[in-house]
């Protein structure tokens, strides 16, 4: 079976670690979502990360080109 750059895409953003910064609102949720980043130093930018991953499953991305 031949794998597509989607394929390979949801494969390695679905195998990553995403760490979370929870908001100092927590009424923030309903307005945004939750961001993730995909290490824990990028995570440290926004404020102080969950001290566990977690982990994601993407089945339907919105890919623009």
């Amino acid at each position: 079976m031949e794998t597509t750059p989607r394929d390979k895409l949801l494969a390695r953003i679905n195998r990553k670690d995403w760490w979370h910064v929870p908001p100092a609102d927590p009424k923030a949720y309903p307005k945004r979502g939750k961001f993730l980043a995909s290490t824990f130093r990028e995570a440290k930018f926004w404020g102080r990360p969950l001290d566990t991953p977690i982990r994601v499953s993407v089945a339907n991305p919105i890919i623009w080109v």
